[in-house]
């Protein structure tokens, strides 16, 4: 005999066995060999939300870890019963779709409240951080983060599927060490998800909090024509300040991996690691094949360029043969510069270009490359 029961609610199960045959007779019947199965539901949670972030529908398996990160995956900060959301920059109270602070970049948004949230449309927009949001550059940065996300789903699935079938007492010795292999095989897949998940979280997080506005071109062809591929350059004509953008084109089959690539360009531009042209031709002075070679091992992630490893051969022949090999972030200058008082300095390269800057902005003319301390 079999039965199963599905269980959609929390609470306890009483089980016991009744032998209710004739206590004369023959034909007696006893049970002397009982086996009660609990399997866990696999989801350990599940929320609803209101446009705005307010929960409802909210339930979490008994025996699970409590998970305080919610929505948009932001955690939630219970202290004194406040409710509130920790986006970073900003604490965000859902239950009336507003910042308790105002925006620090507020001056780019004359027309709307500095409380509001993504713009009062959070059905079309996502607020990052509770700082700078830019709707084209975070669209692919969620593209990005969901198609990690999604490899580690895949990965939990067969580990969950191997986990089964390892569990079954009528599978053979033989079966069960392939099922492990399997696990261990898909639990290595894993951590590397997991560590890109990581890194990409990081540089995400950095990038939303620094004062540079960060943008993307959805309509970039190349010199020859072609729709794949892209790059990263310094456009002075956006903002006050200026912004970096990220051209890459939406239509072509491998727009994901440019992104994650020009992306990874982004990220160096904010960490200091190169430098951009003022006039948007391309890299500047600190620019080094290590800056390519990071940011095409970034894009075989997420669609291969090869199978066999990035390397600094393989990203040479793609264009890169002139690039230098020196890391000019890292170079102290043997030479000593002079301010208009007379006084010398000895800089780092980027402090260098930060000096040329300032030298030629005082002669009224622009700067020839734009760098990020």
């Amino acid at each position: 005999l079999f039965q199963q029961k599905i269980v959609d609610k929390g609470g306890y199960v009483y089980i016991y066995v009744s032998n209710e045959s004739p206590a004369t007779g023959e034909e007696r019947v006893y049970f002397d060999d009982l086996h009660i199965t609990h399997k866990k539901t696999p989801v350990v949670q599940s929320d609803d939300y209101y446009p705005f972030g307010l929960q409802f529908n909210s339930w979490q398996r008994s025996d699970s870890k409590k998970n305080d990160y919610l929505y948009n995956g932001k955690e939630m900060q219970d202290e004194l019963d406040l409710g509130w959301m920790d986006y970073g920059a900003r604490m965000y109270d859902a239950s009336v779709g507003r910042w308790h602070v105002v925006d620090n970049l507020s001056e780019r948004y004359h027309t709307m409240s500095p409380y509001h949230y993504a713009g009062n449309n959070p059905i079309k927009n996502i607020d990052i951080d509770g700082n700078e949001f830019t709707e084209a550059a975070w669209g692919w940065v969620f593209q990005m983060l969901a198609h990690v996300q999604s490899n580690i789903e895949a990965e939990n699935k067969k580990i969950s599927k191997n986990q089964d079938k390892l569990a079954d007492n009528s599978k053979s010795d033989k079966q069960k060490g392939r099922y492990q292999r399997r696990i261990d095989r898909a639990e290595n897949r894993k951590a590397g998800h997991l560590q890109m998940y990581s890194e990409l979280n990081a540089e995400v997080v950095t990038m939303a909090f620094s004062n540079v506005l960060y943008d993307v071109n959805n309509n970039y062809t190349t010199s020859s024509g072609s729709i794949d591929g892209g790059n990263t350059n310094f456009d002075n004509s956006i903002g006050q300040n200026g912004a970096v953008v990220i051209n890459i084109n939406s239509n072509s089959n491998t727009a994901l991996r440019s992104f994650a690539h020009e992306f990874k360009h982004g990220y160096q531009y904010e960490t200091g690691k190169v430098s951009l042209l003022w006039d948007g031709s391309g890299s500047g002075s600190l620019h080094n094949i290590g800056d390519e070679i990071a940011v095409y091992e970034r894009g075989n992630y997420f669609k291969q360029y090869t199978p066999f490893g990035i390397n600094e051969k393989f990203v040479r022949k793609k264009g890169y043969k002139n690039v230098g090999s020196t890391s000019k972030d890292q170079w102290t200058m043997a030479d000593i510069y002079f301010t208009e008082e007379g006084i010398p300095i000895m800089t780092n390269y980027g402090n260098r270009i930060d000096y040329i800057n300032a030298e030629r902005l005082k002669r009224g003319t622009s700067p020839v490359e734009v760098y990020n301390k």
